[in-house]
């Protein structure tokens, strides 16, 4: 029956919505005591056929729009974890140069710590010759007499004076190249920081 082939559409998911009336065209011929009666549904099966064809391609449209749905879907999850993938890799990229930037600051730091501490141990031996030569000189002239003791004592200042200069300023140049190598370390670490080559 006509429900029966409705109801079997529908299962399958196509929507058949069947007429209330069914038009019959009915052909009499023949004669009137053997009359010959054909019946064509030619209209009716061209309604059902033109409600197949809709049906057929709004289930077109619909399959046509999931898979345009699903698409834009994956489409977006796989930029999605793209992006996230690019992001880790620069995050990873980005903290070894935070750590080689950090272990060239240290290194620097240290260089310039060595420089300092060298520099300060020369100085102490200039300062330390200088007394211990002034101190030299005194015992020399200590025998000599009072004039040649002020003397010596004038000349034993005046030599650890100079000493001290020349101390202090070795110092002044070593602490000066310390910062100047930290400032030169800063700005490499500053550029592998950016990305840039050193």
């Amino acid at each position: 029956t006509v429900d029966e082939l409705v109801s079997r559409a529908a299962a399958t998911g196509i929507r058949i919505e069947p007429s209330e009336e069914i038009l019959v065209d009915v052909a009499v011929g023949g004669f009137f005591h053997r009359p010959r009666l054909s019946l064509s549904m030619a209209e009716t099966r061209q309604r059902l056929q033109n409600q197949l064809e809709d049906e057929a391609r709004r289930l077109a449209e619909q399959a046509a729009l999931r898979l345009s749905q699903e698409a834009a879907r994956a489409r977006d999850r796989a930029e999605d974890e793209a992006r996230a993938a690019v992001e880790q890799t620069r995050e990873a990229l980005q903290g070894e140069l935070d750590k080689r930037a950090s272990q060239l600051m240290e290194e620097a730091h240290r260089q310039a710590e060595l420089v300092k501490n060298q520099a300060a141990r020369a100085a102490g031996v200039i300062r330390r010759e200088a007394r211990e030569q002034a101190a030299a000189l005194e015992e020399q002239a200590r025998p000599s007499g009072a004039i040649a003791l002020a003397a010596a004592r004038r000349s034993g200042e005046a030599l650890v004076r100079e000493a001290d200069r020349r101390a202090t300023q070795m110092e002044e140049e070593a602490d000066r190249s310390a910062r100047r190598l930290v400032s030169e370390a800063q700005l490499r670490a500053d550029k592998l920081r950016q990305g840039e080559p050193e």
